[in-house]
């Protein structure tokens, strides 16, 4: 059977690098999508975290730049943001070890207030990580990393998440539980606190 042919977009618009003309894209700026919120993006001195603050910040949030041992990283994005028109402050906290979370939203709350005049967490991304290096067999990773790792990749998440997050929200608590039955699974409800 004969494939029908695709018709290939003529994409002479595109700059070498692939994107279009400085005067063809698309605007930039800091906008109101987000005002008045304020976002935490643990991680985002470099790399992903550093895009998703920035993106946050072209919304109009708040953005509080988290970085774990490079703090002139972090003051490199805040000034990227700034620049661009938007709102940042940089938090350091190393997560993973004993305090780290308190620390993060001690500065959390300075920083708001400098800011807001108010603490209130709007926005949480958990973007920060620990991995083994590259091509590190399982069995030759010592204990002491995989605490490491499971303390950043799943507990201060879960911290900042829930329990030690409310203080800044205000949120009332909400908990939930999984239940299981022989006719399946059932939907997450909430449960009072």
């Amino acid at each position: 059977m004969r494939r029908p042919s695709i018709a290939t977009p003529d994409r002479s618009d595109l700059t070498a690098t692939g994107t279009p003309p400085p005067e063809e894209r698309e605007d930039t700026s800091m906008t109101s999508t987000l005002s008045g919120k304020t976002a935490l993006v643990t991680g985002s001195s470099r790399s992903i975290g550093r895009a998703i603050a920035l993106g946050l910040a072209r919304e109009g949030a708040l953005a509080a730049v988290h970085y774990g041992r490079d703090e002139q990283a972090a003051e490199q994005t805040v000034d990227l943001i700034e620049k661009e028109g938007g709102r940042a402050f940089a938090v350091g906290a190393e997560l993973g070890t004993p305090g780290a979370v308190d620390q993060l939203l001690h500065q959390l709350e300075a920083g708001q207030r400098d800011h807001t005049g108010e603490a209130v967490l709007d926005i949480l991304v958990n973007n920060a990580a620990a991995t083994t290096p590259a091509g590190s067999a399982p069995e030759q990773v010592p204990a002491e990393q995989i605490d490491e790792i499971f303390a950043v990749n799943a507990k201060a998440p879960s911290s900042l998440a829930t329990d030690r997050a409310r203080w800044i929200t205000g949120a009332r608590p909400r908990r939930h539980r999984r239940q299981a039955s022989s006719k399946g699974r059932r939907p997450l409800r909430p449960v009072p606190a």
